[in-house]
């Protein structure tokens, strides 16, 4: 018995030392195809006002992650827009640090005492959001005929239908006394519960929209002062660079998500523009969203632990 807690306990260092030793090791690739000198003098094409418009992004990106969020908490009890906000914070700080967006969990967790519920409603959550990235992938096509954007985002868009139609059948195979049973039972109540609220529904697609769009335009912006002229390519391989970022083998998605942009578009942008613009994107989205939440994350943590004495 604690030969198996022993060795269940060493997974968990072992995985994030691995986890982190991908994310540099991917950035160190990067960075040498560079070099600090040259990345140095491209930084000095950015202003005060860069950084005043960067720290905008981030702030718009809280608060439209946390209206994300409350289009389904609200719809499984009652949830405050406010309560939904720094919930969604404490998962902004998370996810700093864990692969694959992980720190949502805690949103679930923090959803209430069934955290069967919880759980569930963040699964549609990022349901919801995949199939918006997946739109956004498949735009690429239209917009530069990225023949790997038309395949990534079709098989996101079917795929999505293709999980919902798996987990009927799931349902219809559980025994009804299951731990599955009760799984695929939860599901149908929160999905039956987002959907007979249109409002709610509406509320988490289109601030799910909201927050690709304003991440793809932090993007497009960043290129911008830099000096790119055409942005369009941006449009075409961030949404693939964010798909391998979301792959669960790096922290934040920090090395995997730069590397990327920098194979899909080198061909088309300096690699010097598509470094900085991959850096500045994970500063924005991840590490000044995670900053501007730690304060109210903190004060949070204080509070429930003067409760408990």
């Amino acid at each position: 018995m604690g030969s198996r807690v022993e060795r269940s306990g060493r997974r968990v260092p072992s995985r994030a030392l691995l986890v982190g030793v991908v994310s540099l090791v991917s950035l160190w690739l990067v960075w040498r195809q560079v070099g600090t000198a040259e990345l140095v003098n491209r930084m000095r094409n950015f202003e005060l006002l860069d950084g005043v418009v960067m720290l905008g992004f981030s702030v718009m990106l809280v608060g439209m992650t946390g209206l994300r969020w409350y289009g389904v908490a609200k719809s499984q009890g009652e949830v405050k827009l406010f309560e939904a906000i720094r919930t969604s914070m404490v998962a902004n700080v998370l996810n700093s640090v864990t692969p694959s967006k992980a720190g949502d969990l805690a949103k679930g967790w923090l959803l209430g005492r069934d955290k069967m519920r919880g759980i569930v409603a963040v699964g549609l959550e990022r349901m919801v959001d995949v199939t918006m990235l997946g739109g956004i992938t498949l735009m690429g096509y239209f917009v530069d005929h990225s023949q790997i954007n038309l395949l990534v985002g079709g098989v996101v868009i079917a795929g999505v239908p293709g999980l919902l139609l798996l987990g009927g059948v799931m349902i219809l195979m559980a025994r009804k006394r299951g731990k599955q049973y009760r799984w695929a039972k939860m599901i149908i109540q929160v999905w039956n519960s987002w959907r007979e609220r249109p409002k709610l529904v509406l509320v988490t697609m289109l601030s799910s929209l909201a927050v690709w769009l304003t991440n793809l335009s932090l993007a497009i912006y960043l290129a911008k002062a830099l000096g790119v002229s055409r942005v369009a390519e941006i449009a075409v391989g961030l949404p693939l660079a964010i798909w391998v970022g979301l792959v669960p083998v790096a922290m934040g998605g920090i090395g995997t998500r730069d590397a990327a942009l920098v194979y899909f578009l080198s061909d088309k942008i300096e690699v010097e523009i598509l470094t900085l613009v991959a850096l500045g994107y994970t500063l924005v989205t991840y590490w000044m969203t995670a900053l501007i939440s730690l304060p109210f994350v903190t004060m949070d943590a204080v509070r429930l632990f003067n409760r408990r004495k």
